[in-house]
């Protein structure tokens, strides 16, 4: 996949320059006006394959394609009939079809079957152009309940990537800035799809795709199914998200976007903490400043017997062993980047532009569509003036909470996210299509921390404790997809799809430097006592200085075959196969320094002093007269030891094979139930490089049933009943013995090699009213029931985390949707429009029964059952829009605010820690000006809440509050223009 990196960038950048000039087999559209649309059963909402559309008047006509869809090319200027005629359906004959050179006439049309002689229906044409309202019927014909969002709506919300646009989605969180969180339920709960494919994660600790990772300029829509039906694979509970990028364009389209902007704590002068990476840190690329050095990697023999000793006495005799030895240590500790600590830095404004291509050639005189698209964004982010604490139970009650440390914290990072799509769909044949899709997004993010307080568990009162982080992480995915639909015969439908794609996380040297200032007194010659303080590295308190490499590779393919039989007008049989194969590698290498003399508390000093001196000749004395045996000896200052350990090397692979069969059958006119069985197997297995410790392994298989059943009042209003059973998997990384320590915290993770999989029943009920195209209001209820849900537990006096299977668990949730235009309220409200939505969410888990243990003992009454992690008890979405077509103006404001959520598991009866709510609001507004230009300006995150994590039952006053985490938040503004040259 690395060779094809380049060649794929290539191809996209061939999209953008040579297509639109190829003279030969591949032809632009002739500069003359086209129809295209949609033919649907009206009953069934199905496509209709095979319905001729004819231009009345002249010889220009087309039939539905696999999707239903028609497009009638090289069609003069002016108005026309249309007639629509298909066998066994009424005749449609759409009068006043207006035609013009500049954009594609749109007809979209529900064709009644004939009852008992043919009728001709006349209609007024009627072009429907609104891509919102295409997302709301989409949801109107799914056979499961769902919920969305469109590319008009992203691009009005200025989301800048899928994690921002998702927390526009009703029951959806992003936790963290990258997590989808659905219907309050943790990552794990969640699956990824890309174009219906599922993508790897590049996160080793995470089990869902992070969504900051996709630059929403990529995307057509985004999905959240949120019911499970046979074909769609059984790994979610919260929802099933389907990111779906650009395809097949009905024009061509050339749009150039370019936007700059700051942000509130950042750009001001001084603020902002940072350190020298790479010359191609802004394209998201190490240039290779942060690689281990090579003079380390070409010795791999000599870097597992360096001794921890200050001096060395090297007799004559042994000199030629150990003097290779003594150069490593010299040369190996002088090879390392000397920057440990982060400086005052001045970044330039944050930036993000983007570039899309697209139209529709006819190769061989069959349509091939082309959509090329490329996003870039910068950004910088920064706050001084963060707080972390970690508290205890000290006594019978919450309110004797005592001091682990308190910390001060600043930090400053600089992401940078771009990628890159090329789509091709090729119309073979109107009963055949093939499709190739190819995508590259790239991230890299610098950080930079210090931390400075009290450390009463790692220092004494008095004492003070700093600790600075450098790390960068550079993750990258690469998915490509090859895909067919056909009509056999009549009326059998096959799809097909092969998928391919590789995702990486690298994090290449991270550097931690923690050491300790202590007040102390000392006498001078005059006997004055003079007050100074001491400085220390002290290994046996906290870690020693380090640094990190690592490194994580997961490739996966998948295969699918569809096939849809229909029975009669109206029932479809639906069945198919898949087989998802996962490969993963998981690589870290440790190094630590190890210090011989004083440290004075400079940290460049401290890094630079480093390597191996000769001292002289010693001549022993053995007791015996003076011999001539010569020893050398060597003094150490600091140097690098390798400490990585081969319990925290690990891979793992993970095959899914899955079967399926289902049926769509309308009971009534009115009644249409979709229900099948899957068939899924799972075999997953992850083993370390320690030969000592036995792999996790899974190797079972599950039937899941599912019913959806769909009840239309009317064409407009549908009540939807759904119950199905799904599960849930641990990570690979979740089931090996791999530990690792989040730094300064002293609390390891670690692996469960007995982890299991999780299985879950799911109820949905959901009323839906499509008031008018664009419209909708919504009630949803839910309820989960779970089977050894997997929790992050506390293990042991440490308080270590390890995942366990704990019992069961459950969650109940009202989800309530609206949009609506107000021009119902009053005439004057006719540009402005009013959307939102609310979910109420209320889950518990069991504790697992040795952390139990220790609740007891502090309160014989404790509760036995807690939130999910991550669990929000409601989730609020608003946004008022004005939209002005005379003027071209349009005005967006959107809100959203999340409730009290579990977070963090606290240690021996600690109170747990809960993330405090926040409200955000954001403003778009943009202007037409010019032809086919649209300036944009923006706020973000308008009140600049703070993140705020606190200790649950400890009250809010300013006074009894404890907290474990606080920092400020930024706004952000930006100011672009959008050109769209074709």
């Amino acid at each position: 996949m690395r060779m094809m990196q380049p060649v794929m960038i290539l191809s996209t950048l061939l999209a953008f320059l040579v297509l639109p000039i190829v003279p030969t087999a591949v032809s632009a559209t002739p500069i003359k006006g086209k129809i295209i649309g949609e033919i649907t059963d009206a009953a069934t909402s199905e496509p209709l394959i095979g319905v001729t559309v004819a231009v009345q008047g002249t010889a220009l006509g087309a039939m539905t394609d696999l999707d239903g869809y028609f497009r009638v090319e090289k069609v003069p200027a002016g108005n026309y009939d249309l007639k629509i005629t298909s066998i066994g359906y009424n005749e449609v004959i759409i009068i006043e079809v207006a035609v013009t050179v500049e954009d594609p006439v749109e007809i979209n049309v529900g064709l009644d079957a004939v009852l008992y002689e043919m009728q001709t229906i006349r209609v007024k044409a009627k072009a429907v152009q609104n891509t919102e309202a295409s997302m709301l019927k989409i949801r109107q014909r799914s056979s499961n309940i769902s919920d969305g969002i469109s590319a008009e709506q992203i691009s009005r919300s200025g989301s800048g990537d899928a994690a921002e646009a998702m927390t526009k989605v009703t029951g959806a969180s992003v936790v963290g800035g990258k997590y989808v969180y659905v219907r309050g339920l943790g990552d794990r709960y969640s699956n990824t799809q890309l174009n219906n494919s599922p993508l790897p994660s590049p996160d080793p600790d995470k089990q869902s795709v992070p969504m900051d990772l996709i630059p929403s300029g990529l995307l057509d829509n985004i999905i959240i199914e949120k019911t499970f039906t046979p074909d769609k694979p059984g790994n979610f509970a919260g929802g099933s998200v389907n990111l779906s990028t650009k395809d097949y364009p009905e024009r061509r389209s050339l749009k150039v976007s370019l936007s700059s902007g700051l942000s509130s704590n950042t750009q001001p002068k001084d603020r902002y903490i940072g350190y020298d990476g790479g010359e191609k840190d802004w394209v998201g690329y190490d240039d290779g400043t942060r690689d281990l050095p090579d003079y380390v990697q070409d010795h791999p023999e000599l870097r597992d017997e360096v001794p921890s000793v200050s001096f060395l006495n090297v007799p004559a005799d042994s000199l030629s062993y150990y003097l290779p030895l003594i150069n490593y240590m010299d040369s190996a500790a002088k090879s390392f980047n000397q920057e440990m600590q982060p400086t005052r830095k001045n970044p330039p404004l944050n930036q993000s532009h983007s570039i899309s291509y697209g139209d529709l050639y006819y190769l061989f005189e069959k349509p091939l569509g082309v959509v090329g698209s490329f996003s870039y964004s910068r950004k910088y982010s920064s706050y001084s003036d963060g707080f972390s604490g970690k508290y205890k139970l000290g006594g019978a009650g919450a309110s004797d909470l005592t001091i682990d440390h308190e910390m001060n914290d600043w930090v400053g990072r600089q992401e940078v996210l771009w990628g890159g799509l090329l789509n091709l769909k090729y119309g073979i044949h109107p009963n055949h299509k093939l499709g190739l899709g190819y995508m590259y997004t790239r991230n890299g993010e610098s950080m930079s921390r210090l931390m400075e307080g009290i450390s009463l568990e790692h220092l004494d009162s008095g004492q003070t404790l700093r600790t600075r982080t450098l790390s960068y992480s550079e993750r990258k995915l690469n998915t490509l997809q090859f895909n067919g639909e056909h009509k056999l015969g009549k009326s059998i439908r096959v799809e097909w799809q092969v998928s391919s794609s590789s995702t990486s996380q690298s994090e290449p040297d991270i550097r931690y430097f923690t050491d300790q200032v202590a007040p102390y007194q000392y006498e001078d010659d005059a006997g004055n006592l003079i007050d100074t303080v001491s400085y220390d590295i002290n290994p046996s308190r906290f870690p020693r200085p380090q640094r990190l490499w690592r490194n994580l590779d997961e490739d996966s393919k998948e295969y699918k075959l569809d096939v849809m039989v229909p029975i009669g007008r109206a029932i479809r049989i639906k069945t198919g196969t898949s087989y998802l194969k996962k490969d993963r590698v998981h690589t870290e290498e440790r190094f630590e320094y190890s210090q011989y003399g004083n440290y004075d508390g400079n940290v460049d000093t401290y890094v630079s002093d480093v390597g191996v001196d000769y001292i002289d000749t010693i001549v022993f004395d053995d007791g015996d007269p003076v011999t001539n045996d010569t020893t050398f000896q060597y003094r150490f200052s600091n140097y690098l030891q390798d400490a990585s350990e081969d319990r925290n090397q690990y891979s793992g692979e993970q095959k899914v094979f899955a079967a399926y069969s289902m049926i769509n059958l309308p009971l009534t006119s009115s009644l249409k139930v979709v229900a099948g069985l899957r068939y899924e197997t799972t075999d997953m297995l992850a083993e370390s490089r320690d030969d000592s410790y036995e792999p996790g392994a899974i190797d079972d298989a599950n039937i899941l049933p599912s019913v959806n059943m769909v009840y239309a009042f009317d064409e407009l209003m549908n009540l939807r009943l759904a119950y199905g059973r799904t599960l849930a998997r641990p990570t690979l990384r979740e089931m090996s013995p791999f530990s690792s320590e989040e730094f300064g915290v002293s609390r390891y993770l670690i692996g469960n090699i007995d982890l299991d999989y999780t299985l879950i029943d799911n109820y949905d009920l959901r009323w839906e009213w499509f008031v008018r195209p664009g419209e909708i209001m919504a009630v949803s209820g839910f309820y989960k029931r779970f089977k050894d849900p997997i929790e992050m537990s506390i293990i042991g006096a440490n308080g270590n985390l390890q995942p366990l299977n704990v019992g069961r668990g459950r969650v109940t949730g009202l989800e309530l949707e609206f949009r609506r235009r107000l021009d119902y309220v009053a005439d004057f409200l006719r540009n402005f429009s009013l959307g939102g939505n609310l979910t109420l969410v209320h889950s518990e888990v069991d504790i697992p029964k040795d952390e139990m243990v220790y609740l007891k003992d502090i309160d014989p009454d404790a509760n036995s059952k807690r939130p999910m992690h991550g669990q929000s008890p409601y989730l609020i979405n608003l946004d008022l829009d004005y939209k002005s077509s005379g003027t071209g103006t349009t005005v967006s404001v959107f809100y959203n605010r999340f409730g009290e959520r579990f977070a963090f598991n606290a240690t021996n009866g600690t109170p747990d820690v809960y993330e405090q709510p926040r409200n955000i609001i954001d403003l778009l507004i943009t202007q037409k000006f010019l032809a086919g230009s649209v300036l944009k300006f923006s706020i973000k995150n308008l009140l600049a809440d703070d993140v705020l994590f606190v200790h649950e039952d400890i009250g809010l006053s300013e006074a009894g509050q404890k907290v474990y985490e606080r920092h400020s938040t930024e706004r952000s503004v930006s100011l672009g223009v959008t050109y769209q040259v074709w």
